[in-house]
């Protein structure tokens, strides 16, 4: 992935988390959401009233959001290269294509 897109994502990414946090601070969480909720303070700090420590939580989310899109790349990495068996096919099925008579 390009840098750039990286940055946008994990921007948009933590927005979101905040914009979940600072939503659900008062409300009655059931289910799943509770588990979202603690993970992302736990992550990304506490919702607050002041708009300097919302910055730093969000810039805390930001990172976060930076790295899991960095170690989802790493993940992928190998699946971008074709293996040796995929070659194996490719070349195979080429050459039984090239040999057809009409």
């Amino acid at each position: 992935m390009i840098k750039v897109q990286r940055m946008f994502w994990a921007a948009v990414d933590a927005t979101h988390d905040r914009r979940f946090v600072a939503k659900s601070a008062n409300k009655k969480l059931k289910g799943i959401d509770v588990n979202l909720y603690k993970a992302i303070t736990k992550t990304s700090g506490q919702p607050t009233d002041s708009f300097v420590q919302e910055c730093k939580n969000w810039k805390r989310a930001y990172n976060s959001n930076i790295l899991r899109l960095l170690q989802l790349e790493k993940l992928n990495e190998p699946f971008k290269k074709p293996s040796t068996l995929s070659k194996v096919v490719d070349y195979v099925a080429s050459s039984l294509g090239k040999n057809r008579t009409k």
